[in-house]
């Protein structure tokens, strides 16, 4: 898995906390980071970029670039549109 392209991200809240507080409540953070070569949480969070808010968006942004490419027709392309007008009514 290392070799892979793997992107890691640790919520601040469980997906629970995630629908009751959608991205305009503002509440919890997430952290992001690129160098998946850590051993521990711990030495991976020293070098992680943390931000303020909700994950939806950042996931939202990371499945446009990178799934929707591989799959323009399909399942892919209208579970993305559900997402859209969920994430367009908040």
């Amino acid at each position: 898995m290392v070799s892979a392209d793997v992107r890691f991200v640790l919520v601040g809240s469980g997906h629970i906390a995630g629908v009751e507080n959608p991205p305009a409540a503002g509440k919890y953070q997430y952290w992001t980071n690129k160098d998946t070569s850590a051993q521990t949480l711990e030495g991976w969070l020293e070098t992680a970029d943390e931000t303020a808010g909700s994950w939806w968006l950042d996931w939202d942004k990371w499945l446009k670039s990178n799934l929707v490419r591989a799959f323009h027709h399909g399942w892919l392309v209208r579970t993305m549109k559900r997402w859209k007008m969920r994430l367009a009514r908040l």
